[in-house]
């Protein structure tokens, strides 16, 4: 025997409280709490002609809830009071619109809000989220403004130097996910194939040996010559065909040294060091050993005079190699022969010193406008 506040399932024998009749929750087993009601209980429900009562969520949803299909006719759009979720996903009582916790399906109550309930965070793009996924890592507001102007990160988050937040597995993954790049500094190993930069900086493995300064200390460029290259002793890589021709195409003179023959008519010093056949004989040493000024005759004509003294032929001035020694002949320069390429004080150097991340130009301007 039930009590006067309980209600009697259909089987006789089950009794349920008073308030669980009619609120779209089946607490008999055989549902006979939901059938023949007059009203529902919750404001939520929806009742049904048939006298049952669903979540009002499930009216007009494309799914048969009512045993007389009631839910699913007349849906050209929901009451007086009510949000209709596209798509036919049914009706949400309005106060749930932009209270920050998604109710349609698809979201979209959250979308197109002027301010949000429950202390709920308004994104930029005018979607409510719960402001516990404000600075969390993940891009909840899709425009990512939720992960800005953080001072934490929640959820394990990394925090950018800049105040942004990322997901802490996209810290040192060989890309930048910070605007600042900061995610990809004091790094000991790089996620997804990518180089580790001397100074603990992640980068692209596929910009190692690319011919750029992608490393802020140039290691990505250090012992990268492919076949054909001949490895200065600075790391800079030349074409070998430069080797041993008399001028000093590595930067440091190493491409020089220790040479056997000469190629584009240098000359070889009696130590192995090949230099511009322009220098022999122009009372200046430079073959270490002095060979270059051994049974010489007079400078011959036709010449210019080096800063230092020496004579170099008026042909070799603003070419871009530093055949006076001083490099006096590739200052002051108003065009650059040979192709040589002339930096904005006047200087010419070699066109192929041009991006190749060493800065030959005294303000670095033969490194500033590479890709």
């Amino acid at each position: 025997m039930c009590s006067q506040d309980e209600f009697r399932c259909a089987d006789g024998l089950t009794c349920i409280h008073g308030d669980l009749r009619c609120d779209f929750f089946e607490d008999c087993d055989d549902g006979s709490d939901e059938i023949n009601c007059s009203e529902c209980a919750e404001e939520m429900a929806y009742l049904c002609a048939s006298g049952q009562c669903i979540p009002h969520t499930w009216l007009c949803d494309t799914n048969i809830d009512c045993a007389d299909e009631s839910d699913e006719i007349n849906c050209d759009g929901c009451s007086q009071g009510w949000f209709e979720c596209p798509s036919k996903y049914g009706c949400i009582i309005d106060s749930k619109r932009c209270d920050s916790h998604t109710d349609c399906y698809d979201g979209t109550d959250e979308l197109d809000c002027t301010e949000c309930a429950d202390e709920g965070y308004l994104c930029s793009n005018d979607k409510c989220i719960s402001e516990f996924l404000r600075c969390n890592g993940i891009n909840d507001c899709n425009d990512n403004s939720d992960e800005i102007n953080c001072t934490a990160c929640t959820n394990n988050g990394y925090l950018c130097s800049n105040g942004n937040c990322v997901a802490e597995d996209l810290s040192c993954n060989s890309f930048s996910d910070c605007e600042d790049s900061s995610d990809e500094y004091n790094c000991t190993v790089c996620a997804n194939q990518g180089y580790l930069c001397t100074n603990g900086q992640c980068i692209s493995g596929n910009v190692q040996c690319n011919g750029q300064n992608d490393c802020d200390d140039n290691s990505d460029e250090l012992n990268c010559c492919d076949v054909g290259f001949y490895l200065c002793s600075n790391d800079r890589c030349i074409v070998e065909n430069l080797v041993c021709d008399g001028y000093d195409d590595c930067g440091d003179n190493s491409d020089e040294i220790h040479c056997t023959v000469c190629s584009n008519e240098g000359y070889l010093c009696t130590n192995g060091k090949c230099i511009s056949k322009n220098w022999r004989c122009d009372n200046v040493t430079d073959c270490e050993d002095n060979s270059d000024e051994i049974d010489c005759n007079a400078c011959v004509s036709d010449v210019n005079i080096c800063s230092n003294g020496r004579c170099i032929h008026g042909s070799l001035i603003c070419d871009g190699f530093n055949d006076c020694g001083d490099n006096s002949d590739e200052v002051d320069c108003t065009v650059c022969s040979d192709g040589g390429y002339r930096c904005a004080d006047g200087k010419c150097i070699s066109q192929r010193w041009t991006c190749d991340g060493f800065s030959d130009c005294d303000d670095g301007e033969d490194e500033a406008t590479c890709l």
